[in-house]
This record gives structure tokens, C-alpha cells and sequence, in this order.
């Protein structure tokens, strides 16, 4: 009796391990599948910004709003990344012969630190999702639902349809103002009082992209020498406040200020989040000097 007790507890011990063994292949079998995220808050890949998750996207923003224009560019470099889409909203790569009737009259993006995480394509990583933004929408979309590693427009094409694919409108808040210009921006040229072919356009900024919201505004210089562009400025200079806040608090008061000297454009992001922001208005003082003049002259736009 104790030999037949024996034989069927070795029955029963090959079995269990047998067991261990298989569910071990298939664990082995499924972790090779999964996607590797980032081990780091967010690394770059194949011309993309991938963060391991929303707070990673957080600290990098929360780090990165307290530095200059020079200091986002230096993070590009450092960090391999030479597809931003801050080079376009900063009209880069500076060719002073390149017309800017090549570059697109509605920005996707106007902050210059989101744009710095975001590549020419509209496209960033956060988590397990792909976020596509054009200038309407934020398409997110599961990244295992992705086959290739690098998600281009043609891949896109092929499951934008899909079930797992959200789409969601971009919110860009317009301003009750004369002010709103032809290209859908709430911007308003100046010109110079004492030459023709130059004249500063000062533009406020609110904008939702689902996951990030900021507030801000913007002096860009423009020269005419036989077509409008872009220009540098001798200096410039924005000083704004702006009510609102995140969706879930009281409107406060935003305030903060920027300038440079030979700059094509001077913006200041006056309240940013990382979910979605409103904004009742924004008051900014603009300073421009351009040319070969000694003047400096102001103006005080209301965005409301």
C-alpha cells in the first residue's frame, strides 16, 4: 500500500512541475511580447519623445519651462532630438533667404515648450499611447496597436479607423477681439511708425491638446524685402497676465515676462497643465524695437 501511495505522489509531483514549467513558457512567451517602456523617465527613438508615463511628462515639462529658448535647443541636442516641432514654430532652421511662405499659416502647436517634446509630424509617446495631433484633433492611439516601431503618416492611414483609436478635438480658445488675424490666430501686426517694411505681430495664445494645456503670448518681427518673413529684432519684449486655470480651480492670475535681443520671435507661457486649462483673458505689454532706430515702442493688447 505505501509502494502505490508512493508511485502516486511522484505521479502527482512530475505533474505539478510540468505545470510550473508550462506556465513558466508562456510567461517567458508573453513577457517577449510586450512592449520595453522606457526604464528612464522618457528616452528618444526613431525621431520621438516617448515618456514612460503622465507624470514623467510632467517632471520634464515642469523642468524645462524654467529655461530659456537656448536651453530648449541645447536640450534637443543633448538629447539627439533634431526634429521638434519648435523649429517650426521658431521658423528654423534659420536661412534669412528662405521665404516663410513655406511655413504653415495655422501652427499645430504655439507653446514653445510642448513643441520642444513634440516632433514635426505632430506625433509624442506618453505611456502605452501614441498621441497624432494635426491642428484640429489629437488622434491617441495604443501603441501595440502600432507594427512598426517608427509610426509614420502612411501606417496612420491604415488604423485611423480602428476601435482602439480615440479622436478628440483640440480646444484653441478665440479671443473676443478685433485682433484675430486671416490665419485663425488671435495675433495683430503693428507697424513700425517709422518704416514701412517692418512691422511686429503680437498674438495671445489658449489652447487644450486633452492632455496638456497652456496660456501664453508671442512678438514675432517681420521685414518686407520683396516678400513678408520673418525677421530678428533688435529687442522685444512680452509682459503678460492671464486669468484662468486648470478645469477643476477658480480663475487666478498668471503673470510672467520675456525678452531677447536678436530674436525672431519672444514668447512667455503664462499658465501651463498637464490636463485641460480655460482662460477668461489676457492682458500682455509688448515692446519692439527693430531696425536702425533708437526707438522702442510699446503697445498693450487685452485678449478677451
Amino acid at each position: 500500500m505505501k509502494s502505490k501511495n508512493l508511485i502516486l505522489f511522484l505521479i502527482i509531483l512530475t505533474f505539478i512541475i510540468s505545470c510550473q514549467k508550462n506556465d513558466n513558457s508562456l510567461s517567458t512567451s508573453r513577457d517577449s511580447e510586450r512592449i520595453s517602456y522606457p526604464v528612464t523617465e522618457y528616452t528618444v527613438e526613431n525621431d520621438i519623445v516617448w515618456f514612460r508615463d503622465l507624470e514623467s511628462f510632467n517632471n520634464i515639462l515642469s523642468h524645462l519651462h524654467t529655461y530659456n529658448r537656448d536651453s530648449l535647443i541645447n536640450w534637443e541636442i543633448e538629447n539627439d532630438f533634431f526634429y521638434s516641432y519648435r523649429k517650426i514654430l521658431d521658423s528654423e532652421p534659420d536661412n534669412d533667404a528662405v521665404s516663410d511662405n513655406s511655413k504653415p499659416e495655422r501652427l499645430i502647436i504655439e507653446d514653445p515648450v510642448f513643441a520642444t517634446l513634440v516632433n514635426q509630424d505632430g506625433i509624442i509617446k506618453i505611456g502605452s499611447f501614441i498621441y497624432k495631433m494635426t491642428y484640429d484633433h489629437v488622434i491617441k492611439i495604443p501603441i501595440n496597436s502600432v507594427k512598426n516601431d517608427y509610426f509614420n503618416d502612411s501606417e496612420f492611414k491604415d488604423i485611423k479607423d480602428s476601435d482602439a483609436v480615440e479622436v478628440f478635438d483640440i480646444e484653441r480658445k478665440v479671443f473676443n477681439t478685433t485682433a484675430k488675424s486671416v490665419t485663425g490666430k488671435n495675433s495683430v501686426f503693428k507697424p513700425h511708425p517709422l518704416d514701412s517694411d517692418l512691422k511686429a505681430e503680437l498674438e495671445g495664445w489658449c489652447v487644450n491638446y486633452l492632455f496638456y494645456g497652456s496660456i501664453g503670448v508671442r512678438i514675432t518681427g517681420w521685414k518686407n524685402d520683396g516678400g513678408w518673413r520673418t525677421d530678428r529684432m533688435v529687442y522685444a519684449k512680452v509682459d503678460g497676465c492671464a486669468w484662468g486655470g486648470p478645469s477643476w480651480s477658480p480663475p487666478v492670475e498668471y503673470c510672467d515676462s520675456n525678452y531677447g535681443y536678436n530674436e525672431k520671435k519672444v514668447a512667455k507661457t503664462l499658465l501651463w497643465y498637464t490636463g485641460i486649462v480655460y482662460c477668461d483673458s489676457i492682458r500682455c505689454t509688448y515692446t519692439y524695437k527693430d531696425g536702425g532706430y533708437p526707438n522702442i515702442y510699446q503697445w498693450i493688447e487685452l485678449w478677451d
